[in-house]
């Protein structure tokens, strides 16, 4: 498949992910926090530095992408990301569409997409460079 294949395949799937989330609301966030940090918060939980988590996923892996308008990019990876809250909570309906999504992507892109926290861009420019490109 040739890069501009794969940067439209790209957005479909971070579109398609995005509605799911927009649609199911998994996170639940309410000022700025996600069900997560939420329930760690009331149990007294905190990240190993004391500081309270906010944005959920994205401040506690510390992203670049993070500025104070939201996230500047397009990473796939995060909008497939499923912490163990969402597991835990059992939203069936979303966790199955997810999951078929990200099948898709991991055949599309490989297998670690889902743990590349790298913008669209990035990911791209990797493959251009060089990086063997999946065979759809």
């Amino acid at each position: 498949m040739d890069l501009e294949k794969l940067s439209v395949e790209y957005d479909r799937l971070y579109e398609e992910a995005s509605d799911l989330l927009n649609k199911y609301n998994p996170c639940q966030f309410e000022g700025n926090q996600c069900v997560r940090n939420r329930i760690d918060l009331e149990s007294g939980h905190f990240r190993p530095d004391g500081d309270v988590v906010k944005n959920g996923c994205c401040d506690t892996t510390s992203c670049s992408h993070l500025t104070s308008r939201g996230c500047n990019t397009k990473a796939l990876g995060c909008k497939l990301h499923i912490c163990s809250e969402l597991h835990r909570r059992k939203h069936r309906e979303f966790y199955t569409k997810i999951k078929l999504l990200t099948r898709e992507a991991q055949d599309i892109f490989g297998t670690w997409i889902i743990q590349c926290y790298w913008g669209k861009k990035r990911y791209l420019d990797y493959l251009a460079a060089g990086a063997i490109l999946p065979e759809v």
